[in-house]
């Protein structure tokens, strides 16, 4: 059975706290291939501060 490519988009503005519980749960999902891309629009550095821990997970990337 072939298996379809995720890829899951967000797209966040200074929600760094917020953000932690939404990154937790997209990585509990049992589908292990994925790509997982916030856009960071923030004008304050918390949502990079929240990610920060997550970007040594190869399917994440980070767009500022």
């Amino acid at each position: 059975m072939a298996t379809t490519p995720i890829a899951v988009v967000v797209a966040t503005r200074n929600r760094g706290a917020k953000l932690v519980p939404l990154l937790d749960s997209i990585l509990a999902n049992d589908v292990a291939e994925f790509e997982l891309v916030i856009v960071d629009q923030s004008t304050l550095d918390d949502t990079a501060d929240a990610v920060q821990p997550f970007l040594a997970d190869p399917r994440i990337r980070y767009l500022r």
